[in-house]
């Protein structure tokens, strides 16, 4: 019992060589029939053995419906992975009729995974009818599809049906997803569902309008808020800066401008270095009109390791921002020195390339 467990378990991931393999254990040859097997095949024993383990077991009543499922998900992954010319719908809608009888004896997660391997054979007929035009699910495909949705909490499924589904079924896509993450224990599987989430209430976000407390556009950016908080919880380093750039992104879309800044400061001092945490200071400023974060930009820009000529270019952009910005004469007199005092350096740089004293340039 445990090995056929098994063996239909590996027919439903798509791994039939598995699935004999399993099968293989049960038959119990003996070297005599490793024997008669090699006379009769030659060459091509390893490769036709299959056919002996259906000969050993197909009286096995406990055994039939696993050799039956096996056959079934062989013939679906040729329809689908080859160009058969008696493939039409006639012949899939048979192997789904076939694979649905075995629905009873399926786990939700095998009646997902049965339905996700029938949904490619309707996806191919699709696109046979429509070479040149990149096609979104329909039909029986659909169908397919949505009984993944209601099974599954396989993420890689999920997304699958997402993927070939569109915005079209973006409730049935999310009640998947939710129900996925109860189930979950996986960290990177619950840092995946959480992003996918947060990506379809982001899309949602951006409606055009203005984000009222209460409207439909305010209430998705908060979604996508507590799912990307959930993602961070479950990501690695590498991902936390481009969640937090999504939060920042979407509390611009909706006028939080306060809560942008801060998430915006926090990228550029904890997750970038050098030319760029200078850059991404300026375009804080940029954004805000406030000369602050120019000047912490050439507070940085002083601190950090970098060649002289990009600390120059970095200043001259900046002091003039702070120029533009100054409102009263004095600050306009320091920021304009300090600037003449940047173009002074880079004529002596210029002027020491062409007398070519290149040791001078750091």
């Amino acid at each position: 019992m445990t090995l056929d467990s098994l063996c239909r378990e590996a027919a439903l991931q798509e791994n039939t060589l598995q699935a004999y393999n399993y099968l293989h254990v049960m038959c119990f040859f003996t070297d005599k029939d490793y024997a008669y097997i090699q006379a009769t095949e030659g060459e091509n024993a390893s490769t036709q053995l299959y056919t002996y383990i259906e000969d050993r077991l197909k009286n096995v009543d406990d055994l039939k419906n696993t050799l039956g499922l096996i056959n079934i998900v062989n013939q679906a992954y040729l329809y689908t992975a080859s160009e058969m010319p008696d493939f039409n719908t006639y012949k899939a809608n048979q192997i789904l009729e076939k694979m649905n009888a075995y629905e009873s004896t399926f786990s939700d997660e095998q009646k997902a995974q049965s339905a996700y391997i029938v949904s490619k054979m309707f996806r191919k007929l699709e696109e046979n009818k429509n070479v040149f035009k990149d096609t979104r699910a329909v039909g029986q495909e659909y169908e397919c599809l949505r009984k993944v949705l209601a099974n599954s909490n396989d993420y890689k499924l999920l997304s699958y049906c997402q993927s070939r589904i569109g915005d079209s079924a973006d409730k049935e896509v999310v009640r998947a997803y939710k129900k996925a993450l109860q189930s979950n224990k996986d960290k990177q599987s619950l840092f995946n569902i959480n992003m996918a989430l947060a990506h379809i209430y982001e899309k949602q976000s951006q409606q055009i309008g203005f984000a009222t407390a209460h409207s439909s556009k305010h209430l998705s950016a908060e979604k996508a808020m507590r799912y990307l908080t959930n993602a961070y919880r479950y990501s690695d380093k590498k991902a936390r800066m481009q969640i937090l750039k999504k939060m920042a992104g979407i509390h611009l879309n909706i006028g939080n401008f306060e809560e942008w800044k801060n998430l915006k400061t926090v990228i550029a001092l904890k997750y970038l270095k050098g030319e760029e945490r200078c850059w991404a200071l300026n375009a804080i400023g940029d954004k805000l009109s406030d000369g602050k974060f120019y000047q912490m930009a050439i507070d940085e820009c002083d601190k950090a390791k970098m060649p002289v000529r990009a600390k120059l270019d970095i200043k001259e952009i900046t002091f003039e921002k702070m120029l533009k910005l100054a409102t009263n004469a004095q600050e306009k007199s320091v920021y304009a020195s300090s600037l003449q005092n940047v173009k002074s350096q880079k004529q002596q740089i210029f002027m020491s390339l062409l007398n070519g004293k290149k040791k001078t340039i750091i």
